[in-house]
């Protein structure tokens, strides 16, 4: 879908620029019929040449920009995963966390804390149930799965009972 996206976006700039740089090519190069190049300075040809290849640089300028609003596919590849009501130096996050980079398939790992809520971002190519399928058990024993969609992943945390 974010190609054809991409495609729609791209070629109608592409078709723009080649046309200018085509018509200010065949402007430059080719003389109307029942006219004189006489007089005529001899470098349009030359000139028209560089601005079909300025008119290039500045679409390869353009599409590079567009690539980069949409990313190189990495954000497709992230799954963020939140894990709330978890003290940052319980035993069970850093279990899950050496879990998930033990994972096949995991890329890489990435940990924020905020406010009681553990964040977890890693790079898995694959959705968030193939994720979820390829923690080792005894990692995500001590959590359950609230909600799963496209890119992100919310856990609830059984916390040990700390009753004797």
């Amino acid at each position: 879908m974010m190609r054809t996206i991409r495609l729609f976006l791209i070629l109608p700039c592409f078709a723009l620029l080649c046309s200018q740089g085509v018509a200010q090519y065949k402007s430059g190069k080719s003389a109307q019929p029942g006219t004189s190049n006489a007089g005529k300075n001899k470098t349009s040809g030359s000139d028209s040449t560089s601005s079909f290849r300025s008119s290039l640089d500045t679409l390869k300028n353009d599409y590079a920009q567009i690539r980069s609003l949409f990313g190189k596919g990495k954000a497709r590849d992230t799954i963020n995963i939140m894990i709330p009501n978890i003290a940052f130096e319980d035993a069970n996050l850093a279990h899950f966390k050496q879990g998930i980079q033990s994972a096949r398939g995991v890329k890489g790992v990435s940990m924020g804390y905020k406010g009681g809520c553990a964040m977890i971002k890693v790079v898995f190519k694959g959705n968030t149930t193939q994720l979820w399928d390829a923690l080792p058990s005894p990692a995500k024993q001590p959590f359950t799965m609230v909600q799963a969609d496209d890119n992100n992943i919310q856990l609830a945390y059984k916390a040990p009972n700390s009753g004797s």
